[in-house]
């Protein structure tokens, strides 16, 4: 540091506190070497041809130097500093020769070393308008010549240094900005990571006591149970199965929040998943007097990619919902094709439409958050948590769409959403085969105008010309209006008790007039009868629609097992080793297994399974995945590292964590099939057919990820 000349004093600007609190913002002094002003002191040396160039900021009591050439210094006391009278200026402080300047001539710079004789510096002035330092020009001889334009070009460079010492400032903001957010994104991971532990947790600890509600329940009502007991066990039955209803609203919202619930796309039928989610709800909506049913319009994809079970789930709340809030009329679900197939790709709508209460516009934008149920009324009459409309919000979104409502109050509502789905090989040349009841006349006779109405969309949306009427004097009317025009209907859909009243025979006769044998009668709502006519029980899938107007066509059922009823010729009695730690989960599996004729022996935990396995006296095992001292996982895999076939003995997984991503861990380990908790003897019927069929066709068996979940999760 060059030394003060004693008695100087640095002039000081008007608004210098504001100042100095504008330089100690930028976070600049003591700073090392930069780039970018190193190259402008340079390219300044290059223009001006001078000796010395720096990039000088003036603080409190010294000039610093950011970027220096020429000297061999990096700051100097403020009183003895050329900078300190610069930053008085609002243009160049312009020195052509220090010598006659009385501001300089005693100065030790210019009378000591480095003998400083010329110094030209422009103010670096911030955004804000205060000048916190120069870009400043030194020679060790005056320069007279110094004139208007090299002070141009001097202001120039020096806008182009403040231009930098700015754009420093805000990269170093975004830094702290990107910082903090990164901060908040690892305390967000952790609190997602700790509420998605949570709800895994919580889904075992409930799941679990429920096996045995649900299991026991199941037991009891097929013991033989007096009348007074059946409706005890019934009402048992009933109420755990509304309790599962509830927990799983509460743990499925608990992993969407958590962002730990996925998606997993697995290649599927449209029909298949949409009629089994209105197979599911049939017999609520019959026992309600409600017309239920499914139209595919012409040209919708069927063969597609994506998670079945999350797509059936949402339909499923949304039918549910339908069910519940609707007195009379019906619910229907009516699936088209958004747009055209491009690429392999095609968006496809989803509508499901009832004939409800409605919902007063007001109180629609809350439907689809949580806890919302906008009547405490129906809210008493259907129950529930007030989630389940949320849950198909966050799992549109996570499928790729978005869910809307189109509601009024008394004229029922409607919820739709769209999906991007990818198509399966052959899923267009499907979509464009001939219609198969192009050119039938069909009509349909129900006394529920929307049954009517749902059934003559399903056959036009297969090709046919229909039409619906809900009176039964009607009919005749009708079929022989079309006859007299020259065109007759090739087939009549009546209900049963329209064809009582009508005393409809056979499809011969009507009320004593002929209609002709080419007339096709089909009873509808058909239990059984003496009747000679056909029968359609409702709600009708395509295929049995078909196969009711005698046009069946290749259909894709869904992939169902065989009852173990059927299971047990083949297999005989297995010997079924469970690994299991909760005594009543335990109590419950051996009272089923054991009315299936099978032999079942428990062991507590992953190690003592290892062991038991390793005896080789078991056909097959019944794997919990959370148990003490070793777990499922563990177990399954040292398991299948044991020597010989004890190493391939089949595994199915039982446990309460459902979803993909447990699914995909058990599949990694090395297990053949997953079964969920509560476990039902449905459910365990289906898993032994899967393994009768495995065993009967080596290496048949399905790859665990194909497997379907139970409804609802």
């Amino acid at each position: 540091m060059i030394g003060a000349m004693g008695g100087m004093s640095a002039p000081v600007p008007g608004n210098e506190a504001a100042r100095l609190a504008a330089l100690r913002g930028l976070d600049i002094l003591d700073t090392g070497p930069e780039e970018a002003f190193e190259r402008l002191v340079e390219l300044a040396l290059a223009m001006f041809g001078v000796p010395a160039a720096l990039v000088s900021l003036v603080d409190a009591r010294r000039q610093w130097f950011k970027a220096v050439r020429g000297l061999a210094v990096t700051e100097t006391p403020r009183e003895v500093s050329f900078c300190a009278h610069a930053i008085l200026d609002a243009g160049v402080c312009l020195v052509p020769d220090a010598r006659q300047d009385v501001r300089f001539a005693g100065n030790p710079l210019v009378v000591d070393g480095p003998r400083i004789q010329f110094y030209a510096g422009a103010p670096l002035r911030t955004a804000d308008g205060h000048v916190v330092g120069t870009l400043c020009l030194i020679d060790f001889k005056p320069r007279p010549e110094f004139g208007a334009v090299q002070s141009g070009l001097l202001t120039r460079l020096a806008a182009v240094a403040a231009d930098e010492l700015e754009l420093r400032a805000q990269k170093r903001e975004l830094k702290r900005l990107a910082e903090v957010a990164r901060a908040a994104q690892r305390e967000a991971d952790e609190a997602a990571a700790l509420k998605a532990a949570f709800a895994e947790t919580m889904s075992h600890e409930i799941r679990t006591p429920l096996t045995g509600i649900i299991g026991m329940s199941e037991m009891l009502d097929s013991s033989g149970l007096r009348p007074d007991q059946a409706h005890y066990a019934a009402t048992l039955k009933a109420a755990s199965a509304h309790l599962l209803e509830i927990v799983n609203d509460v743990l499925d919202y608990s992993k969407l929040e958590a962002g730990a619930l996925e998606t997993e796309a697995q290649p599927c039928d449209l029909t298949n998943i949409v009629e089994e989610a209105v197979a599911v709800m049939a017999a609520s909506a019959e026992e309600a007097g409600l017309a239920l049913g499914a139209v595919f319009e012409a040209g919708v994809p069927r063969l597609v990619a994506l998670d079945a079970v999350r797509l059936r789930q949402v339909l499923l709340n949304l039918i549910g919902n339908g069910v519940k809030f609707t007195n009379f009329g019906g619910v229907s679900v009516r699936v088209r094709r958004v747009g055209e197939v491009s690429a392999g790709r095609a968006e496809i709508g989803f509508e499901v439409r009832d004939t409800g209460i409605g919902i007063p516009e007001a109180d629609q934008p809350r439907l689809f958050q949580r806890f919302t149920q906008l009547s405490a009324r129906n809210a008493r009459k259907a129950g529930g948590t007030g989630l389940g409309l949320a849950i198909c919000h966050q799992l549109v979104r996570l499928l790729g769409g978005e869910i809307v409502v189109s509601s009024a109050p008394g004229k029922g509502s409607v919820f739709s959403f769209s999906l991007p789905v990818p198509l399966q090989p052959g899923a267009e040349a499907v979509c464009a085969a001939p219609l198969p009841l192009r050119g039938r006349r069909v009509l349909v006779a129900e006394p529920n105008g929307v049954a009517g109405a749902l059934l003559a969309a399903q056959a036009m949306a297969l090709g046919a010309d229909a039409l619906a009427v809900d009176d039964s004097s009607l009919v005749g009317a009708s079929l022989g209006a079309a006859r007299a025009r020259g065109q007759p209907y090739d087939a009549l859909l009546i209900a049963g008790e329209f064809a009582a009243q009508l005393e409809l025979d056979g499809g011969l006769e009507l009320g004593g007039q002929p209609f002709g044998p080419g007339l096709r009668v089909v009873r509808t709502r058909a239990r059984g009868g003496a009747h000679k006519s056909e029968a359609l029980r409702l709600p009708a899938g395509e295929a049995a629609l078909l196969g009711a107007l005698g046009a069946p066509r290749e259909v894709r059922p869904p992939e169902k097992v065989s009852p173990s009823a059927s299971l047990m010729p083949a297999t005989g009695r297995l010997r079924i080793l469970l690994a299991e730690d909760n005594e009543i989960n335990q109590v419950v599996a051996r009272a089923m297994l054991g009315s299936l004729g099978h032999e079942l022996a428990v062991v507590q935990n992953g190690v003592e399974a290892i062991s038991a396995v390793a005896t080789g006296q078991y056909d097959l095992v019944l794997m919990d995945m959370m148990m003490p001292d070793i777990d499922g996982l563990t177990a399954t895999r040292a398991i299948r590292k044991l020597r010989g076939r004890e190493a391939g003995i089949y595994i199915i997984a039982v446990t309460a964590n459902a979803d993909a991503r447990h699914r995909a861990q058990c599949l990694q380990a090395g297990m053949n099939d997953f079964l969920t908790k509560p476990l039902t003897r449905r459910a365990l019927d289906e898993a032994l057919a899967r393994y009768a069929e495995a065993r009967r066709v080596p290496g048949r068996a399905a790859p665990l990820a194909a497997v379907a979940l139970p409804e609802g999760w």
